[in-house]
């Protein structure tokens, strides 16, 4: 099922990947926010720094088969305003990923240059205003981005795969010549388990926006 294949590449980039980079990046930030109030405090040693690894690993987003999904959806099979619907969000999530990625990919470069001011650099990597008062959040924007989007891809494509089903069981169940077919379920409870499936309450206003079939 090419909607499964979506997800599934997916999840395999956010689980290897953007989930740890993410939540290595959070840690830090928490860490720094932390060190910076004992600093502000008295409590850091005069020219003690904070020390962080930044994760700087650079990829591509997946080379996810939408084309041909859409094609299915609109040309092959019976298909629900939803899942119509899903397929356009599940599109624009793709390139909206891969437009973080790049914007990553050219900070990176930047972070990759040395700096002396490590205060500084820390609270440009971060996103944190800075004591002159401006705030550079382009990074962690990116990284809050490539989140958001892996996070839509994920929901989208797993939406279009309980609706395919759903459709497939229907027709099966109106047609008895259609008895002998069998419709594959997919199970998402492992990614589920290991807290890779975005909360559907994220997405609550746009399932609203569709009534159930009968």
């Amino acid at each position: 099922m090419t909607s499964f294949t979506v997800s599934n590449m997916a999840l395999t980039i956010k689980s290897q990947l953007i989930q740890p980079i993410y939540n290595q990046f959070e840690q830090d930030l928490s860490n720094f926010e932390n060190f910076e109030k004992r600093r502000t405090a008295g409590q850091i040693k005069t020219g003690e720094i904070f020390r962080y690894n930044a994760d700087l690993r650079d990829f591509d987003a997946p080379p996810l088969p939408i084309k041909i999904l859409n094609n299915i959806l609109f040309n092959k099979v019976t298909s629900t305003s939803r899942s119509l619907s899903a397929v356009a969000f599940l599109d624009a999530s793709n390139s909206g990923l891969k437009r973080m990625l790049e914007k990553r990919r050219n900070l990176i470069e930047v972070f990759r240059e040395p700096r002396t001011d490590k205060t500084e650099e820390a609270y440009l990597y971060f996103g944190l205003k800075m004591e002159n008062g401006n705030t550079y959040s382009e990074y962690a924007d990116s990284l809050h981005g490539i989140m958001e989007y892996v996070d839509d891809i994920i929901f989208f494509s797993q939406i279009i795969c309980e609706d395919l089903i759903a459709t497939g069981l229907k027709v099966k169940a109106d047609n008895k010549f259609l008895k002998k077919f069998v419709i594959h379920e997919v199970d998402f409870t492992t990614p589920e388990n290991l807290g890779l499936m975005p909360n559907r309450d994220n997405y609550i206003n746009w399932l609203s926006s569709f009534k159930p079939t009968t």
